[in-house]
């Protein structure tokens, strides 16, 4: 198992010292824990694992020479990380068709058949040629031109029949810089909104760098709502997003993120992802909400949002592009 895990995915080896503490393999455990805080010295969450399995081990050693020491009161609670159903290839591609910037758009294909079914369906619109000639035209055109018209015509019912391979500019930047960069390493722990402890909102942590985790992600925080009823993500002022003023220190915080208590109630795991609004990571987090597509559309995508109190709507919400 440990060889699946490289030396710097920190988060993926606390779920292993997890899983070794259940086996009362403590001091395999605790060499991975110190692994952890040599590479992250002030991880309050090793810190506190640390203290916790010598403790265990001391008590096992004592009680039933080595035998395993009772689990703690909560161990029911302690999960890899949240189970969260991920997006299908269906909803990630139509996500990527509405987000597609049309001056620099991502690799795209639109076979042959899907244009002879937009002449068909929109024949006589202006921008369907009724000519043989410029029909011919059309099915030479390049697939963002195709979907340039698509949009303009609102031919909604092909959009699925687009099979976009790049990402969307927007969509790389939430990949790169903003889950791979600091969502998945501080939002989504097994502590906070990774695990069964993560509440209201819950985001997916399989697999991180897969489309798949990356989209649903992704739409979770583009449906999530606050207790308020306000989006996390402010695309009018991104910088008064609740999404990066709760990753904010809670002295510069508009939106201050609640306590994460550890293991037994103790400490406050909460560790800010950026130290201030002038944090490249801040700035990473405005770019890519500033790059998407406006005005915003609600994708065509059902999706139960994770959580004691995610909802459902039964019936695909409207779009507007």
């Amino acid at each position: 198992m440990r060889a699946t895990f490289v030396d710097s995915d920190v988060e993926g080896l606390l779920r292993l010292v997890q899983w070794l503490r259940t086996k009362s393999q403590w001091d395999s455990a605790l060499a991975e824990l110190e692994h952890i805080l040599s590479v992250q010295p002030d991880n309050p969450q090793a810190a506190e694992l640390k203290m916790m399995i010598e403790a265990q081990r001391d008590l096992a050693k004592k009680t039933g020479g080595g035998k395993r020491a009772p689990p703690p009161k909560n161990a029911e609670k302690v999960a890899p990380g949240a189970v969260v159903q991920l997006l299908t290839d269906r909803d990630i591609n139509i996500i990527k068709v509405y987000e597609s910037d049309l001056a620099d758009p991502p690799r795209m294909i639109i076979d042959r058949e899907t244009i002879k079914m937009l002449i068909a369906e929109h024949e006589g619109d202006p921008l369907i040629p009724s000519t043989p000639e410029g029909r011919d035209a059309l099915l030479r055109a390049s697939p963002a031109k195709i979907l340039d018209i698509m949009f303009k015509i609102q031919a909604r019912n092909l959009y699925e029949r687009v099979k976009v391979i790049d990402q969307p500019r927007a969509l790389k930047l939430f990949r790169d810089r903003v889950h791979r960069g600091w969502l998945i390493n501080t939002c989504a722990t097994a502590h906070c909104h990774g695990g069964n402890e993560a509440g209201r909102f819950m985001l997916a942590t399989e697999r991180p760098g897969s489309d798949a985790t990356v989209y649903t992600n992704f739409l979770i925080l583009e449906r999530y709502k606050t207790r308020d009823g306000k989006p996390l993500i402010n695309y009018e002022e991104p910088a008064k997003s609740p999404l990066l003023q709760l990753a904010l220190s809670r002295d510069r915080s508009s939106v201050k993120h609640p306590e994460v208590p550890g293991m037994q109630g103790n400490f406050d795991l909460f560790r800010p992802a950026f130290k201030n609004e002038e944090d490249p990571r801040f700035q990473d987090a405005l770019d890519w909400i500033k790059a998407m597509y406006r005005p915003r559309p609600e994708y065509p995508v059902q999706f139960v949002l994770p959580g004691p109190e995610g909802v459902h709507d039964p019936k695909a919400p409207p779009v507007t592009r």
